[in-house]
């Protein structure tokens, strides 16, 4: 369909070439479409997606547009296993947007810093949590509330030597993954992964509540 032209998966040389030219007919919504395509090609075509999402960042006027390509470049790289790249992603929409656009971001970033054991990075992660916790008990009287943000606290504790704290993140973060809430961790929206995985391993063991005789070894927390 003409209205999904930005949509469609399909990037061979024709699929460009129409996007390309439907794209330079269009001013007002240049960044959104780039964006759209970026995210429609980035499984099969993560090189070209991020290369589309490199145009939309130059194209961007607003942090609102910029901070989301530079998260979604993150995860490309994330995916394909080039985790300083994913960092440097991430730091820049932190960067950007700060606690107000980058929530999400932060939040990504800092679960990906416990899960990979990245040690260089703990005080950093543990800083922008406890820095959400303060503006969610200052708006909210509550500290902040999110599937990622829980798990990361748990993973860099359990790491830091902060067993209490960990525990209760990582019970925190399994009870928000087995919620019936379609959108768990709000004000950071966005649907908890759901067990099993191995993420919930961990957070298993670091609750305390790993079952060997039903679950086999545990895993490293």
């Amino acid at each position: 369909m003409v209205a999904e032209w930005y949509l469609s998966p399909d990037w061979d040389e024709q699929a460009q070439a129409d996007f390309r030219l439907r794209l330079s007919h269009e001013r007002d919504r240049r960044v959104f479409y780039l964006g759209q395509k970026a995210a429609a090609i980035a499984d099969e075509h993560p090189e070209d997606a991020l290369a589309l999402y490199d145009q939309k960042i130059a194209a961007a006027e607003y942090e609102d547009e910029i901070v989301p390509a530079l998260h979604a470049q993150a995860m490309i790289h994330f995916r394909a296993g080039d985790y300083e790249a994913m960092f440097s992603a991430f730091e820049r929409a932190i960067e950007v947007g700060g606690e107000f656009t980058a929530i999400a971001a932060i939040t990504d970033y800092c679960s990906a810093v416990g899960l990979l054991r990245d040690e260089t990075r703990y005080d950093t992660a543990l800083a922008w949590l406890d820095k959400l916790d303060q503006r969610a008990m200052t708006q909210l009287g509550q500290p902040f509330v999110g599937f990622a943000a829980s798990a990361a606290r748990a993973f860099i504790c359990w790491q830091t030597g902060d067993r209490e704290l960990a525990t209760n993140a990582a019970r925190d973060a399994l009870e928000m993954s087995i919620s019936d809430d379609p959108l768990p961790g709000l004000p950071c929206i966005g649907a908890a992964p759901k067990p099993p995985s191995p993420v919930h391993d961990r957070l298993l063991v670091i609750a305390g509540l790993w079952d060997d005789d039903k679950l086999g070894p545990a895993p490293r927390p």
